[in-house]
């Protein structure tokens, strides 16, 4: 049989595991509280700054906002009123569009054109063939 101390390791002897002290736990608990807090702490820390930096580009986004308003106001202020349109003269102004009867209208009238989703459409067999001509219906 080979001599086992040819290496210098044939007399090493393990000594059985030593449990951990009760002061050993103690610490270790206490490492872990500290780093939990540590952790928690920058946490909060680091939301209230993106809070105060989220606060402060507000801050800058409404008093941009409040100057392009009052550059507005001033625009319209130097113009004249004359050049301002009211809408029941800008609808005068606007061509009519043909009135023509609903589907189910024209098709009881026997009509040759009907206004079907406000697009003229012209009576083919057995249905209607659409144009991109705008209409307005004057029934259903």
């Amino acid at each position: 049989m080979p001599d086992r101390n040819t290496d210098g390791f044939g007399d090493v002897r393990f000594r059985p595991r030593e449990r951990i002290s009760q002061t050993q736990q103690t610490s270790l608990l206490a490492l872990g509280a500290t780093i939990f807090v540590a952790v928690l702490l920058a946490l909060v820390t680091m939301e209230v700054v993106n809070s105060i930096r989220a606060a402060a580009a507000e801050k800058r986004s409404l008093a941009e906002l409040d100057a392009m308003l009052r550059q507005m106001e001033r625009e319209m202020a130097a113009t004249p009123s004359a050049s301002v349109v009211s809408p029941a003269s800008a609808s005068a102004r606007r061509p009519s569009l043909p009135r023509l009867p609903g589907p189910v209208e024209a098709r009881s009238m026997r009509a040759a054109a009907a206004c079907i989703s406000g697009r003229v459409a012209v009576r083919v067999d057995n249905g209607w063939e659409g144009t991109r001509q705008r209409c307005e219906a004057s029934t259903p």
